[in-house]
């Protein structure tokens, strides 16, 4: 038996989740749900829950990176966002002593895994999901094991639209046994199939990264308003179209087109001057006339004018509201006890130190009848916890879209201040957050 050390990866629960509710601009309004994790507890339950709960007309499902063994957290999540009865999930995997192939499926929105000819219900508390929106999935070269299976499934069943680059291939499923706080043991324990019983091979994207046009979730963006890079940005490319026009004409002059000489007769010279050419005159330089000089500011005024379109073009694909500003919030949700105690000198110590764009926020569940409400994400039962969201807002003040994450337990401050900072790294054309950090005496 050979065995390999070292350090085994953390299970805690990873996921994130962002967006606006609301009809409107699909581009705008929909929510982004990160999926590390898939072996986490919880992760199918807050798949639904967090959709069900707002008014999303679409949304994103964020597998970059995304792995994990549990089959059952992968069927669930398949089952979510199916929308239609069907194959969820096919495996190969070993009971007791033989090598069979397990089928899970939907049927009346009851979830059933099928071995041999023996057919059961698993997951009975399962409800299918109530929401009904457009869907995109991201995925990269790192999302692997159940990501891909998730993926790949909602694809076949025409439920989203797949974005991004090809996925890592990975079929197999590790199992991991911990044998105390600091050891596990890890083996294969599946193989992830197609619906012929071949092995599952990698996720080929629908749509691919246009690395001109900004990130995944931009480009998974424009995929679930239905916009496309040439719709996006039609009048820049009229105008460049344009440019490219005038530079043709302008390096094509009709003076340099090849044209047909008449051929003139030459009479016979003497044979001394045969011998001895006069030796011709030169002719004076002639100035160069005015749409001569034009020509040689012409490429350089086209080139100018390119550089100033792309970056309209950049612009307008990554572009927010008019008076657009970007904020960080950090909310502690707290209920007086001695842990949560702990982590509020932790909180307003870092209140102290950070000055700009962002907003320390305690919330106590015991004088805030609306602490569950300011929460957004169900019931409040973990304390103390702690939710960092940056929000982009218009010139009216009303809120447009938002990121934000979240941690329940304890949070030190080595891991909550790389949360604020992560925070205030904004993408898709957000205004920067301008956030100082000075660290007390």
């Amino acid at each position: 038996m050979e065995i390999t050390t070292g350090i085994v990866r953390s299970w805690d629960d990873s996921l994130s989740f962002s967006g606006q509710s609301g009809g409107g601009d699909l581009f705008w309004n929909n929510f982004t749900m990160g999926l590390t994790n898939l072996d986490f507890e919880k992760i199918a339950y807050y798949s639904k829950v967090f959709v069900e709960d707002y008014d999303y007309p679409g949304g994103i499902i964020d597998l970059r990176g995304a792995s994990g063994s549990d089959i059952l957290q992968a069927v669930e999540i398949i089952a979510n966002h199916a929308g239609v009865d069907g194959e969820l999930l096919r495996v190969k995997e070993r009971v007791d002593g033989q090598e069979v192939s397990t089928v899970y499926s939907l049927a009346n929105g009851v979830i059933e895994r099928t071995r041999g000819q023996d057919t059961v219900q698993v997951l009975p508390d399962f409800k299918p999901s109530t929401f009904t929106g457009k869907l995109v999935v991201v995925v990269d070269s790192e999302t692997a094991g159940t990501g891909e299976a998730v993926a790949k499934a909602l694809q076949r069943l025409g439920r989203l639209t797949v974005v991004g680059s090809t996925t890592a291939g990975s079929p197999s499923l590790i199992g991991h046994n911990l044998i105390d706080s600091k050891s596990a043991i890890s083996y294969k324990s599946a193989v992830l199939l197609e619906e012929d019983g071949s092995v599952m091979t990698s996720v080929v994207p629908d749509r691919g990264i246009v690395l001109s046009g900004g990130d995944a979730i931009h480009e998974a963006k424009l995929e679930l308003a239905g916009r496309s890079h040439i719709d996006h940005n039609m009048p820049v490319i009229i105008v460049l179209s344009i440019l490219a026009g005038i530079l043709l004409v302008a390096f094509v002059p009709v003076k340099l087109l090849p044209r047909k000489r008449k051929k003139v007769p030459v009479e016979p010279r003497a044979k001394e001057e045969i011998a001895r050419p006069a030796r011709p005159a030169e002719k004076p330089e002639k100035p160069m006339k005015g749409w001569q000089k034009l020509l040689l500011v012409i490429p350089l005024l086209v080139m100018l004018a390119f550089a100033v379109t792309l970056g309209l073009m950049v612009r307008q694909s990554t572009g927010v509201p008019d008076g657009a500003y970007t904020k960080v919030t950090v909310e502690l949700y707290t209920d007086g006890s001695d842990d949560t105690l702990s982590q509020k000198a932790v909180f307003d110590q870092l209140a102290s130190q950070y000055s700009g764009d962002i907003e320390f926020q305690t919330i106590d569940i015991r004088t805030d009848p609306k602490a569950e409400e300011k929460y957004g994400f169900g019931k409040l039962d973990t304390f103390p916890r702690i939710i960092v969201s940056t929000r982009l807002y218009d010139k009216a003040g009303e809120q447009v879209s938002y990121s934000r994450s979240g941690r329940g337990g304890k949070v030190p401050r080595r891991e909550l201040v790389p949360m604020i900072e992560r925070a205030s790294d904004v993408h898709d054309g957000w205004p920067q957050v301008s956030i100082t950090r000075t660290k007390a005496p």
